[in-house]
């Protein structure tokens, strides 16, 4: 397929290279510090040129669980994350039938590593997820999220 921005001079693109343009591509985030068990984990991304998408979530099951900072790997290898680009999304944690909780996934060259807003002091902060943080997690909570990137 032609890529956006590399197109030649004479070159003739078909409709299927046009209606591949932002197609969405099912991928399978390998967790750190989240035990899926039988949660279901939802996870899809999509690239334009050196720009990647990236929307997904998982609903816990009875045997998922939390042991420290969360992060997923990225579907697309990224260029070094820096100042510029650390926060580039949302994530929400639900605590089923409760609350949500807002939070940002911090883009690094190889993973987003998820963080919740903390409000309890005059300025909000970031706070790194637990077994307890932002609640107890349990059956039916859920963490989604939605971020991009440039790719490497």
């Amino acid at each position: 397929m032609a890529t956006l921005g590399t197109f030649v001079s004479g070159q003739v693109l078909t409709a299927a290279e046009l209606n591949d343009i932002g197609t969405w591509t099912d991928f399978t985030p390998v967790w750190t510090n989240l035990t899926v068990g039988n949660g279901t984990v939802t996870a899809r991304y999509c690239q334009i040129n050196d720009i990647v998408f990236v929307v997904g979530g998982i609903t816990f099951g009875s045997t998922t669980s939390i042991s420290g900072s969360v992060s997923i790997n990225h579907p697309v290898g990224s260029r070094a994350a820096g100042v510029d680009h650390p926060y580039n999304g949302v994530t929400q944690f639900v605590d089923a039938g409760t609350t949500v909780f807002i939070g940002h996934p911090i883009v690094f060259s190889t993973t987003a590593n998820f963080r919740v807003l903390n409000a309890a002091s005059t300025y909000a902060q970031i706070a790194v997820l637990s077994s307890t943080i932002p609640f107890t997690w349990t059956t039916n909570d859920q963490i989604t999220f939605t971020y991009w990137y440039q790719k490497a």
